[in-house]
């Protein structure tokens, strides 16, 4: 995904690139370790941290 439109000239945009994905990993995986279509999608229509939510109600009930 942050190889296909890869400027030359832009070492930024390279580690901007990678950072992002990387925090979209950890905050949206499934509990086999993927990242799912569904949450890339969500990260661009505004809905992850919902989809994030629903996907650990088990966390929550733990801590309250």
């Amino acid at each position: 995904m942050t190889e296909g439109n890869i400027n030359a000239f832009d070492p930024y945009g390279w580690a901007a690139s990678k950072f992002e994905w990387g925090i979209l990993y950890i905050l949206a995986r499934d509990e086999e370790g993927f990242l799912s279509k569904e949450a890339v999608r969500r990260c661009y229509d505004g809905s992850l941290f919902e989809y994030c939510a629903k996907m650990q109600p088990a966390k929550d009930a733990k801590m309250g």
